[in-house]
């Protein structure tokens, strides 16, 4: 026990020495050089963890992928999906003309029935009930046509012909209408022969008339129409002064 301590002061006392022949700053340098060096060896030579966010699984990522990929397979889906139902426009001869909301693949007798059906006027025979109808279609049922209506041709407007047709084939042929024939005996029976209205056969009556004049007469009438004075005879040719004097007591325009 007594040289174990003995041991233990003669180490104190060298280490006195020894430290007071150092330098107990120098001592304390060198420590801390030591251990610096130590942690700075330590730190380069150490292995660095994996980040946190490479270690973690990327469940974010993923879910957002997921996501992407069920948002197209759904349109996809959506897209290759028939339509469920059809619009059609049902008018004409039916009991309530509109528009009608149909399933997919519904045919024409579909849409006349949810338009209460046809009306008795209506002719269902000139439409195909058994087709397809198709989004936006229109039906129209027609009426049925009347035997009158069928075997009426359309009416058209009158033309109103001319009061008088005249046809010259010569200069004495001449084409009265019957008009004229009822003005003409109307005339004779006052007494007077009208200019306007007498046939060849009574303006050759007249004083100095013969057929070629009257005949005259009748044309100039047809082209340039009725006398409105006795004077206009004069515009005949063949008649001068002499022959409106010798007719003028027998004459009216």
């Amino acid at each position: 026990m007594q040289e174990l301590q003995d041991k233990l002061n003669r180490w104190f006392l060298e280490s006195r020495r020894w430290i007071a022949w150092v330098g107990l700053s120098r001592i304390v340098g060198a420590a801390v050089a030591v251990v610096a060096g130590t942690i700075v060896l330590v730190l380069f030579l150490r292995v660095p963890a994996p980040p946190v966010e490479t270690a973690l699984p990327r469940a974010g990522v993923s879910t957002t992928a997921s996501a992407v990929d069920v948002n197209s397979a759904s349109a996809s889906t959506v897209k290759l999906q028939p339509p469920t139902s059809v619009a059609v426009h049902v008018v004409g001869a039916v009991q309530r003309p509109g528009v009608y909301v149909l399933s997919f693949g519904a045919r024409a007798i579909d849409a006349l029935r949810q338009a209460g059906g046809p009306t008795t006027s209506a002719d269902t025979s000139a439409v195909n009930l058994a087709s397809v109808v198709k989004d936006g279609d229109q039906l129209y049922i027609p009426p049925r046509r009347t035997s009158s209506s069928a075997s009426t041709p359309p009416r058209r407007i009158p033309v109103m012909a001319p009061r008088t047709r005249v046809t010259l084939t010569t200069p004495t042929s001449v084409v009265i209408s019957p008009q004229e024939s009822v003005s003409t005996a109307q005339g004779a029976q006052g007494g007077m022969v009208s200019l306007s209205t007498a046939t060849e056969k009574e303006l050759e009556e007249l004083p100095g008339v013969g057929p070629a004049t009257a005949a005259a007469i009748v044309a100039h009438r047809r082209i340039h129409g009725p006398f409105r004075r006795v004077e206009d005879l004069l515009n005949v040719k063949g008649i001068g002064e002499t022959k409106l004097a010798a007719m003028r007591s027998r004459i009216v325009p």
